[in-house]
């Protein structure tokens, strides 16, 4: 095969320069693959449950995703899959849509992967992979370090084994679960932060060993040896506490009287469809519209009430029955919890911790997603936000991988490869994936040489899902909150906000501005990244227009240096000042106000010099501003000058024939001819070029100058 076919393959096909590959290469990445496979299981189940989907949605989208991002991607250590961020805003972005783990959840988010996915794929495709950059690195600062706490806090329901009223809003969700510390589940709490404790002590012990590999296996062990999970379901007429009965069958009620006014609502519509608006003087329909007003609003009311009398009745403990009519005799701590009310007019009682319980076995239904295109433009924006943060991590992460392998990184071939996988996700029951840091530094670190190994662990992870699935039912669920509150410590990171504030405290506030928001705004955190993002783009804006110009004068040590912080003299008929900008659209007035202002304050001005070696573009905005600049000079008697113009500028000049117009005597390599040229042309009897602060003196006279001074060597540095 020729390089060129070959080429032309591998750009359609990446995983081809994989081969030949050797014995040893396939050796460590099986050992690799498979090593990043038993942490991805149990990190893949915990971040499902992140997302709000059942655990077993994380297998799925850890097996045939985790495969295609290898095959289609240009990193060879990059481990794709189920990952903190990702998942967070999966429920975030979803949560206006839908409940947590209902069907439609679940849809909403295979959805959402399909559509986050075509993005990836037309902004790889169009080579577009820098639409990043626009996500400021202080935006990305602060909504990451504010992830990273609400992920924390949202995981601390399981981790003290309490029910979570959900409100709509995280932190008052997280005041409400605070409140009932009082009823945390010892077991689970212990159970979790064993796990917890387990895992960072090997990530400080042994980093090269995955904490998650023992925190696991150890913790279904101790599930099954103490009887972690204790349940039974007892009929809500048997329940012995009075009131908590009397709640119960109230809530049952409700939940059957919404039912029937869903019915209802859904009939109304029937009516409804398909009518024009000239059809509203119809009586029929009339009397159809003002009933699915009513409904509506009487549904919402109706089913907060019923949330509200649910969540008063889920973990309150009492004696369970012992023959479905009479109450054992038992003690405070013996109490059993209610876990949840079904329709079938059952309790079901829990004594011990909360487990993953029964994962369905075999592979998920390869179907096509379900896609409701308004329901797709509604998610359009929350996508972008999930492409825009998952490929900022997922890049992140590919560049420091490169830097130690010396591998190149294409970042297009990157996003069309992690696109791919998201759509080929989708049809195969997976909600969105993204890079992850935890198993792609593992991957890196246990020798892995290709993406082969990724292929490894979705291969694992598929024997998994059809033999072993029974493995994992007495994973308790407060250990998947430790597995994911020790993925997200390391996220955490308030240095980068010093850092920022000492380099431009713009930076600082953008970055403090969008962790407050986000944190805020939580569950809806995308709107902390719109803010951020907007608030970067007017501080941007903010900057571009004032560019850096000073005015220069003549330094003792010879040079020309900013007259302003060194207090040096500058001269009345010749002004010199650097200009560090574009000459565009955004600056032109900025540079026309500096030209005029000069001229105004020194009316014997009759040559501005301006150095121009810090332009690096100018537009039509900028040369037609740099004519009528010129014009009003020339009646005023001023001569404007240019030296250090760079190579594009002088070309763009030239096409457009101000070159020509200005005159080649006006355009000098350095300061120094620029000046004494100018000096040489001042047309003034009281001119006298040996005075002018500006004239470039003979060294004798620096070392005499230098010597008033009294300047020391430090203080020599410092200047310069």
């Amino acid at each position: 095969m020729t390089k060129n076919k070959k080429s032309i393959l591998t750009y359609f096909f990446p995983f081809l320069r994989w081969f030949p590959m050797t014995i040893g290469t396939l050796r460590a990445d099986l050992i690799a693959g498979t090593t990043v496979a038993l942490v991805l299981i149990p990190q893949s189940m915990a971040y499902a449950q992140l997302a709000g989907l059942p655990a077993y949605y994380g297998l799925y989208a850890a097996f045939l995703p985790v495969m295609v991002a290898a095959l289609w991607g240009s990193s060879n250590q990059l481990s794709t899959g189920p990952a903190a961020l990702s998942s967070l805003l999966t429920a975030s972005i979803l949560a206006p849509f839908a409940v947590e783990g209902t069907q439609k959840f679940i849809e909403l988010a295979i959805m959402l992967a399909l559509v986050a996915g075509v993005i990836r794929i037309l902004l790889g495709a169009l080579r577009m992979g820098i639409i990043v950059n626009f996500l400021s690195y202080p935006v990305v600062v602060g909504f990451t370090n504010a992830a990273a706490i609400i992920i924390g806090l949202s995981q601390l329901d399981k981790l003290l084994g309490v029910v979570r009223i959900r409100n709509g809003h995280l932190l008052t969700d997280i005041f409400v679960v605070l409140q009932k510390i009082g009823e945390t589940h010892l077991p689970t709490l212990l159970i979790g932060l064993l796990a917890f404790a387990t895992i960072v002590f090997i990530r400080k012990v042994r980093p090269q060993l995955p904490g998650v590999l023992i925190a696991v296996p150890l913790t279904i062990l101790i599930s099954w040896l103490t009887g972690f999970q204790q349940d039974q379901v007892v009929p809500v007429d048997a329940l012995p506490n009075e009131q908590i009965r009397q709640k119960a069958q109230n809530y049952l009620a409700e939940t059957e009287r919404l039912f029937e006014m869903k019915v209802e609502l859904a009939r109304e519509n029937t009516i409804l469809n398909g009518q024009t608006l000239e059809s509203t003087q119809d009586p029929e329909v009339l009397e159809a519209l003002y009933k699915r007003r009513v409904l509506a609003v009487q549904i919402e009311k109706a089913e907060k009430a019923n949330k509200a009398l649910l969540y008063s009745i889920l973990g309150k403990r009492i004696v369970p029955p012992t023959d479905g009519t009479t109450p054992a005799a038992s003690t405070e701590m013996e109490k059993w919890r209610i876990v949840s009310i079904s329709a079938d007019q059952t309790v079901k009682l829990s004594h011990g911790g909360k487990v993953v319980g029964a994962i369905p076995a075999g592979l998920p239904e390869l179907s096509v997603p379900k896609v409701d295109f308004d329901k797709a433009l509604a998610l359009l924006p929350g996508a972008f936000i999930l492409v825009l943060i998952g490929f900022v991590e997922a890049l992140s992460i590919a560049k420091a991988i490169a830097t130690k392998t010396r591998q190149r990184l294409d970042v297009d071939q990157e996003m069309i490869g992690i696109g791919v996988a998201n759509v080929v996700g989708s049809f195969n029951m997976s909600y969105p994936v993204a890079g992850s840091f935890s198993r792609s530094a593992i991957n890196l670190a246990m020798g892995a040489k290709t993406g082969f190994s990724s292929v490894v662990a979705g291969s694992v992870v598929m024997l998994t899902l059809l033999f072993f699935t029974g493995a994992f039912y007495l994973l308790p669920e407060s250990v998947l909150a430790a597995v994911i509150i020790s993925s997200v410590t390391g996220l955490i990171n308030f240095r980068p906000f010093i850092t920022a504030w000492k380099v431009n405290p713009f930076d600082a506030v953008t970055a403090i501005i969008t962790f407050v928001t986000t944190l805020a705004f939580a569950p809806n955190l995308q709107n902390g990244v719109y803010l951020g993002a907007s608030l970067a783009m007017v501080f941007y804006l903010v900057r571009r227009t004032k560019p850096r110009a000073v005015l220069l004068g003549r330094h003792w040590d010879g040079t020309l240096h900013d007259a302003k912080t060194y207090n040096l003299p500058t001269c009345d008929y010749i002004s010199i000042f650097r200009f560090d900008g574009s000459l565009d659209y955004a600056d032109v007035s900025f540079f026309e106000n500096i030209v005029m202002k000069i001229c105004s304050s020194k009316p014997k001005t009759q040559f501005i010099l301006v150095v121009s070696d810090g332009i690096n573009y100018i537009d039509a905005s900028g040369l037609e501003m740099l004519r009528n600049v010129y014009r009003q000079l020339q009646e005023m008697g001023v001569q404007m000058v240019f030296t250090g113009l760079k190579r594009q500028i002088m070309e763009k000049l030239a096409v457009t024939g101000f070159l020509k117009a200005i005159g080649r005597k006006n355009i000098f390599r350095t300061d120094e001819e620029a000046l004494q040229a100018a000096i040489s042309q001042i047309d003034d009897p009281e001119f006298n070029p040996d005075e002018c602060p500006l004239h470039p003196k003979d060294t004798r006279f620096y070392r005499q100058r230098k010597k008033q001074l009294n300047v020391t060597l430090e203080e020599e540095m410092l200047l310069h």
